[in-house]
Formats: C-alpha cells, structure tokens, sequence
C-alpha cells in the first residue's frame, strides 16, 4: 500500500511485524535518530519493502550531531564472524521454520566467505525479561496517571487491557531499589555485549520463534486473567512473576527481540523465508553493535542483491477486474456483499450491474462503540488478526495501483 510505514521499537515492535509480513524491520541504535533520547527505551523507525528505501531513510532520519559516531560499513566484509543461535533464550521452543530460516542464513553466510560459529545467548534471557517486565510497569502507572488526569480516579479494571492493570499494580509495590536494580542490569548487559561484540560483529538469530500465530492466539491465555485482576493482594515478587508468566504465551513466539533494546543496539529484521508448508513469513535478525547500523544496513543490501527477500506466495501479481459499482436507490439501505446482484447468462436478457465485493478488493476499518478484549474476541480477530494482514498487504497493494 506504501513504500514505508512508521513505527517504534521498545521490545521488537518494529521487527517482529515485519518478521510475520514479510518486511524489513530496522531498529536503529539508541539516541541516533533524531528526536530520540539517548536513555534506554522506544526508538523510532519504519518497517520497509526494500534496502533502498531503508538506506534513504535511516541517513534522512539520523541526527546531523550523531552522525560522526556511525561509521561507514567495511568495504570487504569476507572474514568477518558472526555468531548465530536458533535457541530461545528464554528456553522456549523454536519451530523448524525459525530454525530452517537462520540454516539457510548461515549456508548463505559461508558461501560469501564468513565465518559463523554457533553460540548460545550471550546474556540471561529469564533475567532480562524479568527485568524487562519491571520497567514495564512504568506503562501502567502511566495510564493511571492519564485516566486520574480526565476522571479525577484512579483506573479500574474495567477500563483497561489485564495486562495494563496488573502493571499499574505492580507499580504501586516496587521496592525502593527497583531503579537501582534495573540500572544495574542494563549495565551488566552493556558489558556482557560490549566483550560479546569483540569477537562476533554480528549475532544472527531468528526475528521471532514461529510464523505469525493464528488469529483465535491470544497474547496470553484467558485463564490468566482472573489471576491479574486480583493482583494486588500479591506481594510485588508474586506480581512479577505473575506478569511473566502470564505473558509467556506470547514471548514463547518472540523471545529474541527484546536483547537488541536493552543493550541500545541497531538489530534488523530481513525477510528471507517463508514457510513451505504454511506459506507464512518469518523474518532472520542481525544485531550489531552501538553504532554499527551501516554495518547491519550493508548485511541487508547483500541478501537483498543475491535475491534473498522472499515475497509472499500471494504477492504474485495475477489480474484484477476492475469492479463496476451500483449507484444505490435513495433511501435504500446498502445490502452487504453476501447479497450482490447475480449476472444472468442468458443471453436475451441484459445484464444487470454487478455489485461488487469490496471486503475482497478493498481494505477496510474496523471498529467498535465500546471497549473490547482481543483476546475473547475470535470473530473479530479473525477480521483484522495477523494472519489476515499477511495474507492480503500485497494483494490490496496490487489493486490499489
């Protein structure tokens, strides 16, 4: 539909969308792009259709003062190492297809004259979450500082998401060395990368453990959600825990973002697989070092130009007829597209006007009057879920031309 679209990456909001649609997904360094704070936290970008694109934007977007401490990628980059792993850090499972995508990667890699060396994550998966789900529970207490602000009340459950509400109480029994603990991992991470980097320029793995879930997958399971509703009778280690286990259902699907934003390092998403069996994307990551972008940049231009980027098997250009629409009678409500018009085949009488069936050619927006949970709602999942968007991003973009 466009070349680009914007976006920002605190966890893997960029990468692991363009990881299931079949995108580059770049999240640069922390604090280069300009209006980006140098402190751990969202960083702004795009997902994009080509390495082209990416480039153009990433020097549009760069801070004129931060430029100088980006430097330009090794001309010859045969001989460099890179580490690869296909394991959760989390220790969850990875699908064959996330494990097949970086094989591929790495076969590829050796042919160019790379040396990849198999490792295990350079840092404590479990631990960075844990520590990852901490800070989240700045979010909550945010979002009652927004309702307070326009109620003059604190939030309830009703008018927000479980997970927001069991940040917002989570927040309110943090313990006193909660930022010292959270600083100093960031700090223990910053180091372990930092020596991590020293012998391996670049760290593959998969963007995200499966292809995109199905669209009736909730985020985490329903049984959890009596569970975060009464949360604040926990102590605030049981809340914690009760956070991560409740979103372990959907960090299961990508655990191997999060490293690339609490390290402060550029990572980027290439769309080089899509399963054969279920015709889905799954995206490989790079990551690199502080200030390495033009190095990851250069890595996407050459699978790019050996023709790596695997589109869609429905991103095949096939011809669409051009609908003609009915003008409606006055005052008469529009039927939906289940009651078109039917074209007779006779050929002694004329043919009346097709109604077309926009919800096929043409995209739409949903909405709702009122508050709704995704997750117990599999009508209207299946409506605008991921799969869906996968689906049918290439196909509306054929007729939108």
């Amino acid at each position: 539909m466009v070349p680009l679209a914007g976006g920002n990456d605190a966890g893997g909001s960029i990468r692991i969308p363009a990881s299931w649609t079949g995108l580059i997904g770049l999240k640069p360094t922390q604090g280069i792009i300009t209006g980006d704070g140098s402190s751990i936290g969202a960083v702004n970008f795009a997902e994009t259709k080509t390495m082209q694109d990416t480039n153009s934007l990433f020097e549009s977007m760069l801070n004129p003062s931060k430029a100088s401490q980006v430097p330009a990628a090794p001309t010859d980059l045969k001989g460099m190492t890179i580490a690869y792993t296909t394991k959760s850090p989390v220790g969850t499972p990875v699908s064959d297809d996330a494990v097949q995508a970086v094989q591929n990667a790495v076969s590829f890699l050796k042919s160019q004259g790379f040396n990849m060396v198999e490792v295990d994550s350079p840092v404590d998966g479990v631990k960075l979450m844990q520590t990852y789900f901490m800070s989240a529970t700045s979010s909550g207490s945010t979002a009652n500082f927004l309702i307070n602000q326009k109620t003059k009340s604190n939030m309830t459950f009703d008018q927000v998401s479980p997970v927001t509400w069991a940040l917002y109480q989570a927040s309110l029994k943090l313990p006193a060395n909660a930022r010292t603990t959270y600083t100093n991992e960031l700090a223990l991470i910053d180091q372990q990368m930092t020596a991590f980097h020293q012998k391996y320029p670049l760290y593959l793995t998969p963007t995200t453990a499966t292809t995109a879930p199905s669209n009736d997958d909730p985020a985490f399971l329903p049984e959890y959600v009596d569970q975060l509703k009464n949360i604040g009778s926990l102590d605030s280690p049981q809340q914690l825990q009760l956070i991560y286990d409740a979103w372990l259902h959907g960090l299961t699907k990508t655990p191997f973002t999060q490293l690339a934003n609490f390290a402060g390092e550029p990572a980027i998403s290439l769309p080089t697989y899509v399963s054969p069996s279920s015709g889905m994307p799954l995206g490989i990551q790079l990551e690199a070092g502080k200030n390495q972008d033009r190095l990851l940049l250069k890595m996407g231009d050459l699978f790019e130009s050996h023709g790596l980027f695997k589109e869609l098997s429905h991103q095949t250009p096939t011809p669409t007829p051009t609908p003609t629409p009915v003008n409606p009678t006055p005052n008469t409500p529009s039927s939906s597209s289940s009651s078109a018009i039917s074209v007779s085949t006779s050929s002694s009488t004329p043919k009346s006007p097709v109604t077309p069936n926009y919800a096929s050619t043409q995209p739409f927006i949903a909405y709702t009057l009122k508050k709704v949970y995704l997750y117990n709602q599999p009508t209207l999942l299946k409506m605008v879920g991921l799969r869906f968007i996968a689906k049918h991003l290439a196909r509306i973009d054929q007729c939108s031309k």
